[in-house]
């Protein structure tokens, strides 16, 4: 069963490549812009004090991960509506559901840490090694996540549900939801991640010189 979904999702995107290369393309552009751009802030608000600091980091990261959730919700519709995009101007705009996706991203990340976080804390009583407390909590987190996830796609094409609905809905596919939501996306996300950290090392590189001159 996963030998075929994997090749039926192999085959979708593949057939909408083009598509979900013209959706994605600018939101590449705008984390690699991003990126150095950060860089620089960072490099100079140390001479201001931490707490200008931390402003950038909470700032840095709301505008990267709505980013990242309106490229997700993007690829959603390509691959579930069919939905086509061509090269404008266009796909820089972000839209109310980029918004909402973003902010289900961190309901579904609180719903998971909570009783993650307190069920580590639990575990923590018996004094075991802090590496072997992320092995026991990380699978379960995962799987946590794999099962409430199901509202983001929900959002992607307006068709909301809720964390409880997707828990019912997920009930009988526990692992097939796991494979299709966190280990597959998870080849692509770090393929693109790859990009970008390679090319922020690049840039850091280059300013630490510039700086140094």
């Amino acid at each position: 069963m996963y030998k075929s979904i994997t090749l039926k999702t192999l085959k979708s995107v593949f057939n909408n490549f083009e598509t979900i290369f013209y959706a994605l393309l600018p939101h590449l552009f705008l984390l690699l812009l991003l990126n150095p751009f950060f860089i620089w802030i960072k490099i100079d608000s140390l001479k201001e004090g931490l707490g200008r600091l931390s402003l950038y980091l909470i700032l840095y990261g709301l505008i990267k991960y709505l980013i990242i959730a309106s490229a997700m919700s993007r690829v959603h519709r390509v691959i579930l509506l069919k939905e086509s995009y061509t090269l404008s101007l266009s796909l820089l705009k972000f839209n109310i559901r980029d918004f909402l996706f973003l902010w289900y991203i961190f309901v579904v990340g609180f719903a998971v840490g909570l009783p993650i976080g307190l069920f580590s804390i639990i575990i923590g009583f018996f004094k075991l090694p802090s590496v072997l407390v992320i092995l026991i909590c990380l699978p379960f987190a995962m799987m946590l996540f794999s099962r409430l996830s199901l509202v983001l796609p929900s959002i992607a094409i307006d068709k909301k549900i809720n964390l409880s609905k997707s828990w019912t809905l997920t009930k009988n596919y526990k692992f097939l939801t796991f494979f299709t939501i966190i280990i597959f996306p998870t080849i692509f996300s770090s393929i693109l991640t790859l990009i970008s950290v390679s090319y922020t090392h690049l840039r850091a590189h280059e300013t630490r010189e510039d700086v140094v001159c």
